[in-house]
């Protein structure tokens, strides 16, 4: 298992979550409602984070291409809503 480096997140936003496939709440790519940008210089983008659930705890990550899985740790989660505070989105 691979976590992000905290320091990589640049910005964080909260976004309506996509529908989720699997009726039950369950399964291994669930989007949630975050979205993060990481410190990748200027052609880095918005991306989605994920929820790995089968049963009451979820691990969360982002999808990095070809180096599979970046999971988020609970240091990581902190600075997403750090940087969501400090941004608001507009309403």
């Amino acid at each position: 298992m691979i976590y992000l480096d905290e320091n990589m997140i640049a910005n964080a936003k909260k976004t309506a979550a996509p529908r989720n496939k699997n009726a039950l709440g369950y399964g291994n790519a669930i989007p949630t409602e975050y979205m993060v940008k990481l410190n990748r210089g200027p052609r880095s983008q918005w991306q989605r984070v994920y929820a790995i659930c089968y049963s009451n705890a979820a691990s969360h990550y982002i999808k990095a291409g070809a180096a599979g899985r970046r999971f988020l740790d609970v240091y990581s989660f902190e600075r997403i809503q750090h940087l969501i505070t400090r941004n608001p989105a507009p309403q």
